[in-house]
C-alpha cells in the first residue's frame, strides 16, 4: 500500500497551493490574516512548512507541529529560522538561494540608474503637465563608486552588472573570498569610499541596524543607498533623518523593518524611491522556486539529500 502522501502548509503565493497538489501532496494554505487558532488545528497533521524566511510559525502552532520535519523557504533569505536548532529538533530547513539573485540585482541596478536619472520624476513631470523649462541635469551612472554590503550570490550579480556600466566596485563582508573587487574592512569604511551602497547581505541578529547613523553620513550628501535585502540592515529612523536634514543624498528601498510600511512614515520624506519587495518576484524565479520545492519534498519524503539545505 503507497505511503499517504505529505501534508503541506504553504503560502498562499503565486500558485504555489496549485503546484503542489498537482504534484501530488495535500495541501493547506496559510492565508495572511489567518489567526493562531486556526493554524493550531492543523498543526499536529503539518510535515512539511512552505513559507519565506520572514514567516515563521507561531510559537503555539510551531510546537504542536510533531509531525513537522521540512521547512522550505521561498528565495535565500531564512532569517527567522535557527539551522541548529531545527536540526537538534529533527527538523530540515532548506532555502531556494541563488535561483532569483539575478532578478533582485536587476531591481537593484535599476534602483540606482533611477535615481541617478531621476526616472520617476521625469515620469510625474510629463504626465501632471509639468515639463521643465530647462533641462535637468542627472547624474551619469558610469564611474561612480559603487560600494556592495555582502558578496553573496546577489552581490556578485550587482558587481557584475555594475562592472558592465563602468562603475568601481568594492564590497564589504564578515567572511573573506576570492573575487574580482576588493574588500574593505567594514561597511563603514566601505560608505566612506562609496558613492552608492547596496545592501545585499543576508539579515542576521549580528547585523541588525548595520547601516545607522555614521555609515549614513560617512555616505553623505552626495551618496546613495540602496536596500534590495532585508528592512533589519538600516536604522529607518536614521535613515528618513539623513534624507530630511539632507545628510544623505537619496535612497531608494525594496525592503523594509516591517512589511507593508505604513505610507505616512514615509511621507514628506525627499529623494526616495519606494517598492513593495518585489525584487526576487518574477515569473522565471517563482516557477523556478516551486519546481525546486517539489523536488526538495520528493527528496525529503524519500530519504534523498536536499537541494540547497541549511542544515
Amino acid at each position: 500500500m503507497a505511503a499517504a502522501p505529505p501534508v503541506i502548509l504553504a503560502l498562499p503565493i503565486l500558485g504555489l497551493a496549485d503546484t503542489l497538489r498537482e504534484a501530488g501532496f495535500e495541501v493547506v494554505e496559510w492565508r495572511r490574516g489567518r489567526n493562531d487558532d486556526e493554524v493550531l488545528e492543523v498543526a499536529g497533521r503539518i510535515e512539511v512548512l512552505v513559507t519565506v524566511g520572514s514567516r515563521a510559525l507561531p510559537d503555539a502552532p510551531m510546537d504542536a507541529a510533531r509531525r513537522l520535519g521540512l521547512i522550505l523557504c521561498l528565495g535565500a533569505g531564512y532569517e527567522r529560522f535557527d539551522p541548529a536548532g531545527l536540526a537538534a529538533r529533527g527538523v530540515r530547513l532548506a532555502n531556494c538561494g541563488g535561483l532569483n539573485a539575478a532578478d533582485v540585482a536587476d531591481l537593484a541596478i535599476g534602483l540606482v540608474i533611477a535615481s541617478h536619472r531621476r526616472i520617476i520624476d521625469g515620469d510625474h513631470w510629463v504626465r501632471q503637465g509639468a515639463w521643465p523649462r530647462q533641462n535637468v541635469l542627472t547624474r551619469r551612472v558610469g564611474g561612480r563608486r559603487l560600494g556592495i554590503v555582502g558578496l553573496g550570490a546577489i552581490g556578485d550579480a550587482v558587481a557584475r552588472r555594475a562592472q558592465a556600466m563602468d562603475m568601481s566596485i568594492c564590497w564589504s563582508g564578515p567572511n573573506p573570498k576570492q573575487a574580482p573587487w576588493p574588500r574593505v574592512a567594514s561597511s563603514l569604511a566601505l560608505a566612506e569610499w562609496a558613492d552608492v551602497l547596496v545592501i545585499c547581505s543576508r539579515a542576521t541578529e549580528a547585523n541588525r541596524a548595520l547601516i545607522d547613523r555614521a555609515t549614513l553620513d560617512a555616505l553623505g550628501p552626495q551618496g546613495l543607498l540602496v536596500n534590495i535585502s532585508r528592512g533589519s540592515l538600516v536604522d529607518e529612523d536614521a535613515l528618513i533623518g539623513a534624507l530630511k536634514e539632507g545628510r544623505l543624498g537619496a535612497a531608494a528601498l525594496d525592503v523594509f523593518a516591517e512589511e507593508p510600511t505604513d505610507p505616512a512614515r514615509w511621507r514628506e520624506v525627499p529623494n526616495l524611491i519606494l517598492q513593495p519587495h518585489h525584487g526576487g518576484s518574477t515569473y522565471e524565479s517563482i516557477d523556478e522556486a516551486k519546481a525546486l520545492v517539489v523536488e526538495n519534498i520528493r527528496r525529503f519524503t524519500s530519504g534523498r539529500q536536499l537541494i540547497s539545505a541549511l542544515n
